[in-house]
């Protein structure tokens, strides 16, 4: 038989090894059926099917093995984009079904303190300028739910962003930025995202340009956070901050239209300060 070796050069550095290795046990079997990728001298890889067959000597021995290639190369980008749209597939399915269940098992305090927020508390709109506002609730695993979006101005019913029932779900472990939020649980101010490094796998916030949040807790329990933003950079500076918490606070220390789920269990914005410069600097603000 010739030597194997021969073909190295042609046959994909990835598949090489396995290749010269079946080779040399069709030297014993007299059997090669392989899928592998060759790289042409233009540098272009092509995906070919080799058959394999034993031509013997008088004794009955191996000689050598001839076969056929071909090309399989679009069959192959076929079968790949199959699996892709699979997997995006399942992925979606996973998705949903984690969506279902978690907005089976959101928590009556949960649900309350949404409410609460959105019909209670100060307008939010009036102490903090923005362009959307979300709760974002960690719920079954590393899915998180934005309920209780606003966004300014508000979306035509016939807008494309009109999307009534519709909450968007993040998975942290896509996210870098957002499970770095759950774990530590603190406010943040980002005066200009775009000096966020992480920020661009915020899904459903990459458009906006200024950022702050502050914890969601109730009776010392980490419900989520509350996540506020501008699609201009530099609008929002401690004072902000602090404006979000005292619309949080107004529940807890008797405001007038205080509902009556409040009563002898508080709820309060998270009280973590959050450390950084002024935006009227153009810094970054990062969390404490």
């Amino acid at each position: 038989m010739e030597n194997p070796s021969s073909y190295e050069e042609v046959i994909h550095s990835e598949d090489r090894a396995n290749v010269l290795g079946k080779l040399a046990e069709a030297t014993q079997t007299g059997k090669f059926d392989e899928k592998f990728r060759i790289a042409l001298p233009n540098g272009e890889i092509r995906w070919v099917l080799v058959h394999g067959f034993p031509v013997r000597n008088a004794a009955g021995k191996i000689w050598r093995l001839v076969g056929t290639a071909q090309d399989i190369t679009q069959q192959r980008q076929a079968e790949d984009q199959v699996a892709k749209n699979l997997a995006i597939a399942e992925e979606a399915r996973a998705e949903a079904e984690a969506l279902r269940k978690a907005t089976l098992a959101l928590t009556h305090k949960t649900c309350t303190w949404i409410s609460s927020w959105m019909r209670y508390s100060a307008p939010l709109e009036e102490l903090i300028p923005y362009s959307c506002a979300r709760v974002l609730v960690p719920e079954g695993g590393p899915h998180v739910l934005a309920l209780g979006e606003r966004l300014l101005p508000e979306p035509a019913k016939t807008s494309s962003r009109y999307r009534p029932g519709y909450p968007l779900t993040l998975i942290a472990d896509k996210s870098p930025f957002l499970k770095r939020m759950l774990e530590d649980q603190k406010s943040v101010l980002i005066p200009d995202t775009k000096q966020e490094e992480e920020w661009q796998s915020f899904k459903g916030h990459s458009h906006l340009r200024s950022w702050l949040s502050v914890p969601l807790v109730a009776s010392d329990e980490y419900l989520g956070f509350l996540s506020v933003g501008h699609a201009d950079p530099n609008r929002y500076t401690q004072e902000h901050l602090r404006r979000c918490r005292i619309a949080g606070d107004s529940c807890r220390r008797g405001h007038p239209k205080r509902p009556p789920f409040c009563t002898g269990r508080y709820l309060r914005i998270g009280t973590t300060e959050a450390v950084g410069r002024s935006p009227q600097s153009g810094d970054r603000a990062g969390s404490s």
